[in-house]
């Protein structure tokens, strides 16, 4: 066949032509994204109560809901978290279940629940995650200066971003949704003057049924006047603006009076229950949400035209773009450009070394390009995206696609010393060389493909990398073995002659080699005491070594999370933000703050409540943010030393993705019935004794709230003629939380709602009187009493019911401290504990991982063996990879670098390519062995001198290709550090194992049996 190619070399340059042509026509239609678009195994049940207690939401509707949705089938994992006012159900399923069916099955669940649930609950919200519905940034609009203390102007700003802003941003084909926080919403007020409905006789309830039987909409109606047919419509059939609201007429006393007689009608924004604030001012957040299809840089760049419009339409309103999650993206395609451009020079100048010509080099900037287009061509008929995940398959597969041409070339180079005619040495070089090729591309594939069957998220991600990977190979083998000779044909025709080799350059090398070889075969004791020393080093290493999820990455932002652990309101809660932020001007570049509760539709964070908050500080530089984190520890410790708090970097779209981390160990204690203040108490007393008996473990604080108490006096209620129903619209109007209707303003509802002046409660009670069903006022202080509770804030549930949770991190003897944990459960009757967190699931992930490892060196052997036609063969090839592993963990260890994903990759790279330089020259010793009169050694050092220079080169090329990673300090450099150290080690003491211990096996073994 490459004598057939590299004798047409027309019709194979106009195809890959063509090809490439196709590959850059897919790469302008494939998806760019952060992640691949994947259906998370995630549904989110969302329960919302105005004037609920979390115990009170927990008993009659959170946890009912919880018993009803564990019975999904695929179910993984349930758990609830209930606070005041608002509860949240997630439920994980195990991956691979079909997630349409599951929100299908789950919303039938929500149906036939509801009919359990209270009358006044509305219908759970369920919500479906995904991959997609991440935002990829976020806009942020707010007032100029000028104009920041008007009144109505923030509530105008609020409308035209969602009317305006929002639907022309969904306008454009790459945006599938943008999701607002930050809106003040109207409201009117009805406020009765003093005196006036006592003395009509009417009370809270009569007003609610006299604006309801005036705000009826009665619809059209088709009518018939002989021929001809009307639509007849009703006029003033329901209320329009607030001054219809003051003109409604009622009859009272046998007199008909308006409204606007016996109360005050107005609209003014209603009391917000959450703030969103950036740089210390109010503003709106407008997240924005891709479609699954769309490039990013589409995305990106029509959403900054039409940012520009805007503000060149409205310059009194500010637009900036901020929390940009597609950072990593840019990086990754940055780095993919950057190994591609110093793989390719750094192969240009080897290759110019080993060679001494210019035709040689310049045939990897044809080929390597070749190859990158034309596995794009195949990610669009794959349905793949370029992603992270998929980008970084691509970047691991640049190095080995360089290897690929730098093999081929150097076999041809030397075939041209024994042949005259080059058309002979293409073909006799490549055919030579296909099947270590061959062999290398499959055990290369067979390291990465196993990790699709990861369990959970990772092996959905890993699929895209596996198919990168294989792709990338996959494409890179068919040019090797049909472009290149073909353009190797091409750039040397008419030169038939035999081009004598660098004789200098390859006899230092080659001599290098030979006083190595021999000192190796001279010497196999100190050998095998140095790879031995090596892999126990490694061992110990593998034990201290840190372990992370990603890698520590300085940056100049964080997020700081704070529950006040106070009943304050939301004003009070934005004042505290306010001089929290002031406090730290001078470091900051800007500050966004998400006060209360957020108005997201899809939240990927844990809802707020009014007395917390989220803080996105910028600083000016990593070295500042240092500064920062001290400071706010200092201020919150001194000025609210009762305040929860803790201050993280941003997370990445990864961490997103895989939720929050999980504590070391987490406690899940489930109490006996009693007072809650008696249980607080022993919660508290097993968390003293969990700091005595293991210093240095970091536990969670429980928050816990004071509440309000009215207890009512069912005896006095039935002889006043009374009943709760009464009494409690009595208290909500009072307190400004009695709703009467809404008002249709044809774009949204405005409610209406009964307005007092505010007044401290204890006094509220005191002076205020209750019309009964007779008319008469009772005074409420007779009829209920008011008692201080305390409680917890959050109520969380899980299969087991509901249980309070002790979260425990930088524990060292994790077997211990649980076990101790359950001795001091089991001596209070009727407790019952149960444990989770990172220390099972990293166990988890480990055994899984042994099992993917254990399956991946099966098929490396099998298909080592199926090369080989030995049995030992593929075990003398794979004696290489626990010494260049274990190279590679203590590496990492002596540059003080962790075990994260990052690393992982690296390791498994390692496995992927190692054994490949061990494959070429074990096939070159047993081509050798063939020839008559050729004996073991001779084979083993001919062999050797054969293959040196592609071993080195390939070798070489990879470690300079990864090793500027380790002088940068952008955050694409730091996150690829780890990989790069792994790969420099595993690399290093890999080519050496490869060029002579592998040898040295392979003569031990079969010298003995001959």
């Amino acid at each position: 066949m490459v004598r057939f190619l590299i004798r047409r070399p027309v019709a194979v340059i106009t195809t890959f032509i063509a090809l490439l042509l196709l590959g850059y026509a897919a790469s302008r239609k494939t998806p760019v994204s952060p992640l691949p678009d994947i259906d998370l195994p995630e549904i989110y049940v969302r329960l919302s109560a105005k004037n609920t207690s979390a115990a009170e939401l927990e008993n009659t509707a959170v946890g009912p809901l919880r018993i009803q949705l564990q019975q999904l089938a695929g179910l993984n994992d349930i758990h609830s978290a209930t606070e005041d006012g608002h509860g949240e159900i997630t439920l994980k399923f195990k991956y691979g279940t079909d997630i349409n069916y599951a929100f299908l099955e789950v919303n039938q669940k929500v149906d036939l629940s509801m009919n359990s649930l209270p009358r006044s609950l509305e219908r759970p919200e369920v919500v479906k995650s995904s991959v997609s519905e991440i935002p990829v940034f976020y806009i942020t609009m707010s007032l100029k200066d000028s104009i920041q203390h008007n009144e109505n102007a923030f509530t105008e700003l609020g409308e035209f971003a969602r009317q305006i802003v929002k639907r022309r941003l969904e306008q454009l084909p790459e945006i599938a949704m943008v999701d607002l926080t930050g809106l003040h919403y109207p409201e009117i007020y009805l406020t009765p003057r003093s005196g006036g409905m006592q003395a009509l006789g009417l009370n809270e309830t009569s007003l609610q049924k006299i604006i309801a039987d005036n705000n009826i909409p009665l619809g059209d109606a088709r009518v018939r006047d002989g021929i001809f047919e009307y639509t007849l419509r009703y006029s003033a059939s329901d209320l329009l603006s607030v001054e219809d609201i003051r003109n409604i007429q009622f009859k009272t006393g046998g007199r008909v009076m308006r409204l606007r007689d016996i109360a005050d009608v107005g609209i003014r924004n209603k009391q917000p229950k959450g703030l969103f604030n950036y740089n210390n001012a109010p503003a709106i957040s407008l997240a924005v949400i891709k479609q699954a299809d769309a490039r990013m840089d589409d995305l990106r760049k029509k959403t900054e035209e039409t940012l520009s419009w805007f503000r060149d339409a409205y310059p009194d309103i500010r637009f900036e773009k901020t929390i940009d999650e597609t950072a990593l993206l840019d990086f990754s395609i940055a780095n993919l450009k950057q190994d591609l451009l110093l793989g390719m020079g750094i192969a240009f100048v080897l290759l110019f070394i080993f060679f001494k010509n210019i035709r040689t080099p310049l045939l990897i900037g044809i080929t390597v390009p070749v190859a990158l287009l034309l596995s794009l061509l195949f990610f669009y008929f794959f349905h793949l995206s370029i992603n992270i995940v998929s980008l970084s398959g691509m970047v691991l597969g640049v190095g080995l696609m360089i290897d690929n041409s730098i093999i081929v070339i150097d076999n041809i180079t030397q075939k041209r010393l024994l042949f005259t005619n080059i058309d002979d040495a293409c073909v006799s070089g490549t055919n030579e060389i296909i099947r270590p090729l061959l062999s290398s591309l499959l055990t290369t594939v067979s390291v990465f493909f196993p990790l699709v069957f990861l369990s959970g998220i990772a092996g959905a991600l890993f699929y895209d990398e596996a198919m990168a990977i294989t792709i990338g190979l996959c494409v890179s083998f068919l040019i090797a073995i049909t472009l290149l000779p073909t353009l190797y044909r091409v750039f040397y025709a008419g030169r038939t002659g035999r081009e004598p080799a660098p004789v200098k350059r390859e006899n230092r090398v080659e001599d290098l080699y030979e006083h190595g070889i021999e000192w190796v075969f001279k010497h196999p004791t100190p050998v095998i005491g140095i790879i031995l020393l090596i892999i126990l080093s490694s061992a110990v290493a593998g034990i201290k070594i840190r372990r992370e999820q990603l890698p520590r990455i300085r940056k100049p932002d964080l997020f700081v999370n704070i529950d006040w652990n106070s009943n304050i309101d939301i004003y009070e809660n934005e004042r505290r933000v306010r001089l929290l932020v002031d406090s730290c001007r001078v470091l900051l570049r800007s500050s966004e703050a998400l006060i209360g509760e957020q108005q997201y539709l899809l939240n990927q964070d844990k809802d707020l409540s009014v007395y917390q908050c989220r803080l996105y500080l910028d600083a000016l530089n990593p070295t500042i943010a240092d500064s920062l984190k001290g400071r706010l520890r200092v201020i919150m410790e001194r000025d609210y030393p009762g305040a929860l708090f803790n201050i993280e970097p941003p997370r990445t779209i990864f961490e997103k993705l895989f939720g929050e981390a999980e504590p070391d160990l987490q406690a899940r204690i489930q109490p006996a019935a009693g007072p809650d203040d008696l249980i607080h108490h022993k919660i508290q007393a097993l968390a003293e004794k969990i700091h005595r008996q293991f210093p240095g473990i970091e536990l969670n604080e429980i928050p816990f709230r004071s509440s309000k108490l009215l207890v009512p006096d069912a005896e006095k209620m039935v002889l006043y003629d009374l009943n709760m129903t009464l009494v409690a619209g009595r208290v909500q109007s009072m307190l400004n939380a009695a709703e009467l209707g809404s008002l249709h303003t044809g774009q949204q509802f405005i409610p209406i709602t009964f307005s007092s002046p505010p007044q401290p409660l204890d006094q509220l009670i005191r002076e205020s009187f209750v019309t009964n069903t007779k008319g008469i006022p009772i005074p409420l202080r007779d009829l209920v009493t008011l008692k201080d509770q305390t409680s917890y804030s959050v109520i969380e549930g899980g299969r087991q019911g509901a249980y309070i949770s002790i979260a425990m991190n930088n524990i060292k003897q994790v077997p211990a401290v649980r076990d101790s944990v359950s001795q001091w459960i089991r001596k209070e009757p009727g407790w019952q504990v149960d444990f989770t967190g990172s220390y099972f699931s990293r166990q988890r992930l480990v055994m899984e991982m042994l099992a993917v490892l254990a399956v991946s060196v099966l098929l490396l052997y099998f298909i080592l063996a199926a090369q080989f036609e030995s049995f030992l063969q593929p075990v003398i090839i794979l004696a290489e990879l626990p010494i260049s592993l274990s190279a590679a963990v203590l590496v990492l260890y002596l540059f003080h670098a962790s075990l994260n994903v990052m690393s992982m990759i690296g390791l498994i790279t390692i496995c992927g390519i190692m054994i490949n330089d061990s494959i070429l020259k074990i096939d070159t010793i047993n081509q050798f062995r063939k020839i008559p009169g050729k004996s073991l050694l001779s084979a083993i050092h001919d062999a050797g001198k054969t293959r040196l220079n592609s071993i080195v080169m390939t070798s070489m090329t990879t470690i300079l290709s990864v090793a500027p990673f380790l002088f940068g300090d952008d955050i694409g450099s730091v996150l690829q550090k780890p990989l790069s150290l792994t790969i420099l080690g595993g690399m290093i003491i890999g080519t050496l194992v490869s060029l002579f211990f592998i040898p040295l096996i392979y003569w031990w073994y079969y010298n003995k049996k001959a």
